[in-house]
């Protein structure tokens, strides 16, 4: 091989080396930027999924600050309309199971040691309105301390067993004092055994709606121009 010859050889595997370095640069800057694509992918994956969450939250958080608020707004008209006699026990009852998102609620109303109004195997839901269940409203009035007296300050809870699922459920339960030496208990049945403690924190508040319309109408029934 002459030295020309030799020497355009040469020129050509340097050339090829450069070129061939030249790739494997360009190679590892592929994959390096390939890299951080997928990391910053990865990245703004987790922001997005974290910013979804948040929203559904503050989204879940403003409907349940609806509900309360038109909850209590109902529990207020209910006060100032409060009619004479049994129907606003009914309406808060109505009023409670739709907020609380119960199974199922019952009233019932003793005078003289005996049951008046809920001895019937009716239960109130949200989604079908008044209707029979023997199994259920035999559990509510077994649960129930009817022969108390003494108003309760907060709902009360208990944990029973559902007859028709054979799953824990909670029972709520209330009694205040009315006109005319009545008693009456407004009473929940949950789905299941949750039970959000800001949903019993509001039930509280209502509650002493109801206990001023109870107060209310005794003294109207007591004074002359109720008589």
């Amino acid at each position: 091989m002459s030295e020309t010859s030799y020497s355009t050889e040469h020129e050509r595997i340097l050339a090829l080396e450069a070129r061939v370095n030249s790739l494997e640069r360009q190679l590892k800057r592929q994959k390096i930027a390939r890299k951080n694509a997928e990391s910053f992918l990865e990245t703004y994956s987790q922001d997005a999924y974290l910013a979804n969450q948040a929203l559904r939250k503050a989204l879940n958080d403003s409907k349940q600050r609806e509900r309360v608020l038109l909850y209590l707004n109902r529990a207020a008209s209910q006060l100032s309309n409060a009619q004479p006699g049994k129907s606003f026990i009914f309406s808060a009852l109505e009023s409670a199971v739709e907020f609380s998102n119960a199974h199922c609620g019952k009233a019932f109303i003793v005078k003289n040691d005996e049951l008046v109004v809920g001895e019937d195997n009716q239960v109130l839901t949200y989604e079908e309105g008044w209707r029979s269940s023997p199994e259920l409203a035999e559990l509510i009035k077994f649960e129930t301390p009817l022969s108390l007296r003494d108003s309760y300050s907060h709902w009360c809870v208990t944990a029973v067993q559902r007859p028709d699922t054979q799953k824990e459920a909670r029972l709520l339960h209330f009694m205040h004092e009315m006109a005319d030496g009545e008693f009456a208990w407004l009473v929940l049945l949950t789905k299941d055994d949750h039970l959000e403690e800001e949903t019993l924190h509001v039930l509280d508040t209502s509650k002493h709606y109801l206990n001023i319309t109870s107060r209310y109408q005794n003294k109207k029934l007591s004074s002359p121009v109720g008589k």
